[in-house]
């Protein structure tokens, strides 16, 4: 090789050298933008204040940040590949799966807020937003932020409760001259009538009581007796069965189906189960009053001609439930409650029922349609097993 090509390839590498050193220069400028980036997506998605979680299309977790496994008490790597399912309270495990058909159907953010469940098995109220996202390869998964709102959900149930308690003293109220006027209704004529025939037995003479007219006075006043007494009867057993304080809710729904089948002819179907341990009387009471008005409300508007209840008292959650045959209704929407010319809302019954459960804090439906009977329904945690928020 002679001198001048020695040159001119000496100088081709110096070239080359040259631009191996920009590239260099340009990756590692590339490397720091990238640990930039890094350091930010860290920043934003690890660090931030709400949790972030990819589910795949069978709802198990793919990705989650540092937020969620704080919020859910297990480290990151345990929480991977486990359903997200797992997470979320037995009592609204319903509301969930609404959640997830609502958007796959829809394939809409979505929202909704529940109680969910931490690993030491801590309880606390979620907001979840979720959105669905197509990968490459067509599978879908889901995108969840989730927020503690368990703070605001105290908040809103003491003001809440509040609210119920003057609704519920408004009630009382409402049941205290129901109960006047039912009284009232049941005994005045009878009364009225038994002192006009003990008046006419006192003024009697010994001789005209050995007559046919004094017979039938007798028989009408013992035949007002009767009835009186069956009135009062009635209205003492609805307002406290005394089967309630010998066997509790079982024992008292059971009672107050024979006592409607005696009244109406009403068939009442009842199945039961025993709780484990005794459920607190002040509860069974609550649920009894739940079950009656919902009776009530079977009489007095389904036109049905079975009733089923069913007390599911040794599952968690408890589950308690009232259907009929009858012709149903179609529920307001809460749109059609707010509007400013809404008739008043669907059933004094109703909203005193809600109330109830409301107060219990359970988890309280109402399913029906024109022609297709009515569903009542009611889901509340065992006291002795109730979590905290």
């Amino acid at each position: 090789m002679s001198a001048e090509q020695v040159q001119h390839l000496l100088h081709e590498l110096r070239e080359h050298q040259i631009e191996l050193e920009l590239q260099n220069e340009e990756l590692r400028i590339a490397q720091l933008a990238l640990e930039l980036e890094r350091s930010r997506y860290f920043d934003l998605y690890d660090l931030a204040p709400v949790a972030y979680c990819t589910l795949s299309d069978k709802g198990f977790i793919l990705q989650a940040n540092l937020t969620s496994a704080t919020l859910l008490g297990m480290p990151r790597p345990s929480l991977l590949k486990r359903a997200f399912r797992g997470f979320i309270h037995c009592a609204h495990q319903d509301v969930y799966y609404h959640h997830c058909q609502q958007l796959n159907r829809t394939g809409e953010s979505q929202t909704c807020q529940l109680r969910m469940v931490k690993a030491n098995g801590d309880t606390f109220w979620g907001n979840l937003v979720s959105t669905v996202q197509e990968e490459a390869d067509g599978t879908l998964q889901q995108r969840l932020v989730i927020s503690d709102i368990s703070e605001h959900q105290r908040a809103s149930l003491a003001e809440r409760k509040t609210e119920l308690a003057r609704s519920m003293l408004q009630t009382q109220e409402q049941s205290r001259h129901q109960f006047s006027s039912e009284l009232h209704d049941r005994t005045s004529a009878n009364l009225a009538a038994l002192r006009m025939n003990l008046e006419l037995i006192l003024a009697t003479s010994a001789p005209s009581r050995d007559t046919p007219a004094f017979t039938d006075c007798v028989a009408d006043t013992w035949a007002l007796l009767e009835d009186t007494n069956t009135g009062i009867r009635d209205i003492c057993q609805d307002l406290h069965p005394p089967a309630f304080d010998l066997g509790g809710l079982t024992a008292a729904v059971q009672s107050y189906a024979r006592a409607i089948y005696k009244r109406t002819g009403l068939k009442v179907e009842i199945a039961c189960s025993q709780p484990p341990v005794d459920l607190p009387n002040e509860l069974e009471l609550a649920l009894f009053r739940i079950v009656q008005e919902a009776l009530t409300n079977c009489i007095k508007h389904a036109r049905a001609s079975v009733i089923q209840v069913n007390l599911q008292l040794d599952t968690q959650p408890l589950h308690i439930s009232v259907a009929d045959d009858g012709i149903g209704f179609r529920e307001q929407t809460s749109a059609e409650v707010n509007a400013p010319d809404a008739a008043p809302p669907t059933g004094q019954g109703l909203q005193n029922m809600r109330q109830a459960a409301e107060f219990l804090n359970a988890v309280f439906c109402i399913d029906s349609a024109p022609g297709r009977g009515t569903l009542v329904s009611l889901k509340i945690q065992h006291p002795n097993e109730t979590n905290r928020l």
